[in-house]
């Protein structure tokens, strides 16, 4: 594992050798570039592999600049991002309550409203460019088609709990959805944070649980998924062979599910930062999103305020 973005300072230099705010989330586009929401500096951040720099945000918090440069406009509290196909970036501006869309040109413009929006967090988009956004307050998962039409995927809206696996899941209860990922057969991940689970929604709409038993802790390495224990996991992915990777972030651990077995992939349990190296025996502080790119694993440790890749 080795760190690379984040623990320095500014924009226009090496990723390695700028600073972050607070990031709380990561993707990429088609060229390998990676974006950064980095909530507390109200930016997004863009990492080609030499430099680093802002494409939304002035880093002074607020609602404005629709139709304009998004390097020019305001956001409060930017907590999710993806790419679509054709490299425009959507950006959960949280206490905006809304989705922001920045173009290839670099204009920022207000994607997608809706009146039960509350707590937008984490996305993930499609093969055919349908975002998916936790709110982890309404305790549902949005869908957003390309043409900015909402509905619901996951949850029942402003019902807090658990029940309803083995049904569908827009009858279900989460609580606290944070992390959200697509795989390519159309099935969603939610990292259902206080249930201490990661539910799973297949391309029927049919939910169940794939890790965790209900319980915070940590147990269960070499067993079944469903008999682990986690706790408050925040993240989700999903690699391209189909194992799904989990930020068991109170544990401190990034989590690996393949064929139904759980084991831990990174992480010592230890909080703080120890460096790079070996995988499991580097310390995270708060690891909080992961996604993949050309088989490397990236993840983003926001109290630290870096960007991880796991080789």
């Amino acid at each position: 594992m080795k760190t690379v973005a984040g623990g320095g300072t500014g924009d226009s230099k090496a990723p390695i050798n700028g600073a972050l705010v607070l990031p709380e989330a990561i993707a990429f586009d088609k060229l390998g570039n990676y974006y950064i929401a980095e909530a507390d500096g109200n930016r997004v951040r863009k990492a080609t592999p030499t430099t680093i720099t802002t494409i939304a945000g002035t880093g002074i918090s607020g609602y404005s600049g629709d139709g304009g440069p998004g390097i020019s406009a305001q956001l409060n509290y930017p907590y999710g991002v993806a790419v679509d196909s054709s490299g425009n970036v959507y950006i959960s501006d949280n206490f905006n309550g809304v989705i922001r869309k920045v173009d290839t040109s670099g204009t920022i413009t207000t994607f997608a409203t809706d009146p039960n929006f509350i707590s937008l967090n984490s996305m993930a988009i499609d093969a055919t460019n349908n975002l998916y956004v936790t709110d982890d307050v309404a305790c549902v998962v949005w869908k957003v088609t390309p043409s900015a039409t909402v509905s619901m995927v996951a949850g029942t809206l402003n019902s807090c709990g658990y029940t309803g696996d083995n049904i569908f899941a827009v009858n279900a209860q989460l609580n606290t959805p944070f992390g959200v990922a697509v795989d390519t057969h159309g099935n969603i991940y939610i990292a259902d944070s206080s249930n201490n689970r990661i539910r799973k929604v297949n391309a029927a709409g049919i939910i169940t649980t794939i890790v965790g038993d209900g319980n915070c802790g940590f147990s269960g390495d070499g067993g079944l998924g469903t008999s682990a224990e986690v706790c408050f996991p925040q993240g989700v992915t999903v690699s391209s062979s189909g194992a799904i990777y989990v930020a068991d972030t109170v544990n401190l651990r990034i989590r690996k599910l393949a064929a139904g077995i759980i084991t831990t992939y990174a992480g010592t349990g230890i909080p703080g930062f120890n460096g790079d190296g070996t995988a499991l025996n580097v310390n995270f502080d708060d690891p909080i999103a992961l996604t993949f790119n050309s088989n490397k694993l990236y993840v983003i440790d926001d109290l630290t305020e870096r960007v991880r890749k796991i080789q």
